[in-house]
């Protein structure tokens, strides 16, 4: 399994480099980049020494052995990280989730491993997925309520009140970090639970239709919930036919194969 590891994580550097080398790129740059990505500098260095003792021939650099006594010092988070980037890589070309965890184990990874890898994405999605969403249904909160606030020509103070839980739920579920989808949609029946509790004790609110509000703002909250899940999930996977289709096109050659 080490010997596996190492040569997985040596391709992917020789594979790198070359890349980045032939976009005129100088060893330094590429060196520094590397070693801002978490990688070990003895790897880095001894993959530099094999593609210049090669002359910068990708297919001899491959063939090159790793030096043995490096093994030792491969780390799980070394392979973790080279997972990932090849998990991204095979995304962008379209490869679905289902193919790449089949070849990734064909090639002998640990399933756990992969499951992490997987996850790792996923949480990197979703931030990315706040990034853009969240503002989006904030701003749609202002707008509803202004638009209560103009309708029913009621102090702008006792709107915000009243819409107080579907904001409630949006940051909630935009700031919990969670792998259960079903978390986003269970979060504001908890909010407005309490809300129609302290409603009904609370003296600004007694006057409010506690009830109508209720269920106004829990259909809000499920709304957000909602677009959370569809932004900051994976996408839905093909067909075992649409993914026959697309490989008649995009010839599926893992970047980071060990070598045999």
């Amino acid at each position: 399994m080490v010997d596996k590891l190492t040569e997985f994580l040596k391709n992917e550097l020789v594979y790198f480099i070359n890349q980045e080398l032939n976009k005129g790129k100088s060893i330094e740059s590429v060196r520094k980049a590397l070693l801002k990505a978490g990688h070990h500098r003895d790897m880095i260095e001894e993959v530099i020494e094999i593609l210049r003792r090669t002359e910068f021939d990708l297919k001899k650099a491959l063939k090159e052995p790793i030096s043995k006594s490096y093994l030792e010092e491969r780390s799980y988070y070394d392979l973790l990280n080279a997972i990932i980037r090849y998990i991204e890589y095979q995304r962008e070309h379209k490869v679905s989730f289902s193919k790449i965890k089949s070849i990734l184990l064909d090639y002998g990874h640990s399933g756990e491993v992969i499951e992490e890898a997987f996850n790792e994405i996923l949480m990197k999605q979703r931030e990315k997925a706040k990034k853009k969403t969240v503002p989006l249904l904030l701003l749609s909160w202002l707008v509803i309520m202004f638009l209560i606030t103009s309708s029913v020509k009621e102090n702008i103070f006792l709107v915000i009140l009243g819409l107080l839980p579907a904001l409630i739920s949006l940051i909630i579920c935009s700031s919990i970090k969670t792998k259960k989808s079903m978390t986003l949609f269970i979060i504001p029946f908890v909010v407005i639970i309490v809300f129609f509790i302290l409603g009904n004790i609370i003296p600004v609110y007694q006057n409010m239709e506690i009830g109508n509000l209720s269920i106004l703002n829990l259909i809000i909250g499920l709304i957000y919930g909602y677009v959370l899940t569809y932004f900051m999930t994976f996408p839905k996977e093909k067909t075992k036919k649409e993914e026959k289709s697309e490989e008649k096109e995009f010839k599926i050659e893992p970047m980071l194969k060990p070598l045999k």
